[in-house]
């Protein structure tokens, strides 16, 4: 029998490491290993709404604080949209808005 992934594993070390990645790319004075830091060291032992509510935090936290500056640097660092409906292959893609 397979094993079956739990639904807050979508945000796991690889998938948050590549958001921040592609925040920092879009806007290079955003503190990758601050966010990380911040992100990484509770995230075992938290439940799904537990970790996007961890994750917010840490973006809100290394983000500007200006909104539209904040959610501009955020849209241009979303991957690039998936040319097919299978998802096999595509979990660091997950993007919560």
């Amino acid at each position: 029998m397979a094993e079956q992934t739990q639904l807050r594993e979508v945000f796991n070390l690889r998938n948050i490491t590549a958001q921040g990645q592609r925040i920092q790319m879009v806007w290079p004075a955003f503190n990758l290993e601050g966010f990380l830091e911040q992100v990484l060291r509770p995230l075992p032992g938290l439940n799904f709404g537990e970790r996007i509510h961890l994750i917010c935090q840490g973006l809100r936290s290394y983000l500007p604080p200006d909104y539209p500056q904040a959610l501009a640097i955020l849209l241009q660092a979303l991957p690039p949209e998936l040319e097919t409906e299978d998802l096999t292959g595509q979990e660091d893609k997950f993007i919560h808005l």
